[in-house]
């Protein structure tokens, strides 16, 4: 939920879901969905997508986020998602798992 205290609409890609279910990603990404929610307070839209490195095949989850801040408060809600991101979530899932902000 935003500060509005509205549920933030959330798409996951299927490719993203055979992607959490075959690396055992379900909790961890729950846990970052959890605190882009918590860390983000004028989140507008979450979007959950597979991506591919073009030039090594590497894949990760995108957690695709949209906010309603300024640049300022942008980077502050990102250092407090990264530090308790950091803090909660060990590697390997860890780096499996990208945020990804864009101001609306």
């Amino acid at each position: 939920m935003n500060f509005t205290g509205m549920p933030v609409p959330r798409t996951i890609e299927p490719a993203a879901e055979e992607f959490c279910a075959r690396h055992d990603l379900a909790a961890a990404l729950d846990q970052a969905i959890r605190l882009a929610e918590e860390c983000f307070p004028s989140l507008r839209s979450e979007q959950v997508l597979l991506r591919q490195d073009p030039e090594n095949d590497e894949e990760w989850l995108s957690l695709r986020i949209v906010v309603g801040s300024s640049v300022e408060e942008a980077l502050r809600s990102n250092e407090q998602f990264i530090q308790k991101w950091v803090e909660s979530i060990p590697w390997p899932a860890r780096g499996l798992i990208r945020l990804s902000c864009n101001l609306a």
